[in-house]
């Protein structure tokens, strides 16, 4: 196992009390070791005792095993819990630190009283193990982890190993003596993942689900292993821009306003403004602009800048396009407002003037006048009504093209005021003109009533009667009203 470095005296013919002579042993910074003597087949253990000595530093005993158990003379000298006993004479230090480094010698008491000790000289390497190194990358391209190694390092094998957010570490590659090897074919990277050389991993095409931790761990000739992490993170392309204003109130002294710069959402997205001007400054996220300009920089631009590790946009806008266009749109609609309100006003003014001369003169002429009347006031709510729907349409094609809603809901209610108007025009109109049907036909009603169609010929019919100037003996019929006295020989019909 890469990081473990397991040690065992090598058997050597011994008389009586010989010791072996002291092994060394290399550690890997963070690993961990195994320091275990080696006992002969006729050898019986009975007791050890662990002693460390650095290199400064004095000795002192670390560790005592027999038959009472595993002891600890001091439980906080700089061990601590990193010192533990797999057995009655093996010894494990985890994690190594570079202190670790030091002689450690072994006394073991055999059961025929004879004491063997055996030395082991612990060198801790790879102490400069680089810190993770973080790396960005694209969706859809490509990405090389290339772990660095020192020019007098020599490399034997390496493993790469993944870790996602919230899934488990996984081994992807191994290279050795016996070349490259993948743990499992089948897992997310499948295909797309390739080594280019003994330590350098290739991933292509890049996949959202590829972010995450990958650790190489390097076994050195020199039995050192080296870790390196990479943290990857991988980006979409940024999307569309958009800046949405919105306009709060337009006055002589200046325009206020807000815009908010759409970003499709990403992570690691930063929005600046450019520039940053006195009359501005930020409101809530660095999303939103507030502005109070002055009417003498109307004709100022602003621009948005979204970017991430891999990419960068920026959109502008023009203020005049926001300001001076909603004085525009405000000027038509309260011109189309009050041409709306006139003719409605001259409806009803015209509507009573008829009226009062109905009522002085009590007679039907003039019913063409009435018609133009009708006329007038349907045509003019006519063109209230198109002249809304074209403002409607005017500012849906000013939006679509500007990208920008200054004063949307505003301009709504306006153009439903004018419609309104409009339809209310509309419908006076056809109510006065049923209202005066009504009553021009109720006149007639009335005035059939209290008139006599007389004539001395009333047995005779009208085309034979003599016609002459005499009204006592007139001809044709005549409307007489019913208070003038007739002769007693003409006859009512």
């Amino acid at each position: 196992m890469l990081g473990v470095s397991i040690l065992q005296t090598v058997p050597v013919p011994t008389t009586g009390t010989t010791n072996p002579p002291p092994q060394r042993v290399n550690g890997s910074l963070g690993g961990s070791v195994l320091l275990s003597p080696l006992l002969l087949p006729n050898e019986t253990w009975n007791e050890t005792e662990w002693s460390f000595s650095g290199d400064t530093r004095p000795t002192i005993q670390v560790a005592k095993v027999g038959p009472d158990g595993f002891k600890r003379p001091n439980p906080k000298d700089r061990f601590k819990n990193r010192l533990k006993m797999l057995n009655q004479t093996t010894v494990k230090i985890e994690p190594l630190e570079l202190g670790d480094s030091g002689v450690y010698k072994a006394q073991i008491l055999l059961d025929t009283a004879e004491v063997m000790e055996q030395s082991f000289i612990l060198s801790i390497y790879g102490t400069t193990n680089p810190p993770p190194q973080r790396v960005n990358g694209s969706l859809g391209g490509s990405v090389l982890l290339s772990p660095l190694l020192l020019p007098n390092e020599t490399w034997n094998e390496t493993e790469w190993s993944f870790s996602g957010d919230t899934r488990p570490t996984i081994q992807v590659a191994k290279v050795g003596p016996d070349g490259f090897k993948r743990p499992n074919p089948k897992d997310r990277f499948k295909n797309r993942l390739k080594m280019l050389n003994q330590t350098t991993v290739k991933i292509e095409p890049l996949e959202l689900g590829d972010s995450g931790v990958y650790k190489a761990q390097i076994l050195l000739d020199t039995a050192e292993v080296m870790e390196q992490s990479f943290i990857l993170s991988i980006y979409g392309p940024l999307g569309e821009l958009e800046i949405k204003p919105h306009l709060l109130s337009l006055t002589t002294h200046g325009c206020n306003l807000t815009l908010r710069c759409q970003v499709p959402a990403d992570k690691d997205v930063e929005v600046t403004w450019e520039p940053r001007p006195p009359w501005g400054h930020l409101c809530g996220d660095n999303q939103t602009l507030c502005l109070d300009v002055p009417p003498s920089t109307f004709s100022s631009m602003v621009t948005c800048t979204a970017q991430n590790p891999i990419e960068k946009k920026n959109i502008s806008i023009p203020l005049d396009n926001v300001c001076k266009g909603g004085w525009d749109m405000w000027l038509v609609c309260l011109v189309v407002v009050a041409v709306a309100v006139v003719a409605l006003l001259g409806g009803v003014w015209l509507w009573r003037k008829k009226r009062r001369r109905r009522k002085k003169k009590r007679a039907e002429g003039g019913g063409w006048k009435r018609w133009l009347v009708c006329l007038v006031v349907v045509a003019v709510a006519v063109v209230a009504l198109l002249g809304g729907v074209w403002l409607w349409r005017k500012k849906r094609r000013r939006r679509k093209k500007k990208r920008a809603e200054g004063g949307g809901w505003d301009m709504w209610l306006v153009c439903l005021v004018v419609v309104a108007v409009a339809v209310v025009a509309l419908l006076g109109g056809v109510w006065l003109w049923r209202k005066k049907r009504r009553r021009r036909k109720k006149k007639r009603a009335e005035g059939a009533g209290s008139l006599h169609i007389c004539s001395p010929y009333a047995n005779t019919p009208a085309h034979l009667a003599p016609r002459t100037s005499d009204p006592h003996i007139a001809g044709p019929r005549m409307l007489i009203p019913p208070h003038i006295w007739l002769p007693a020989h003409w006859t009512p019909i």
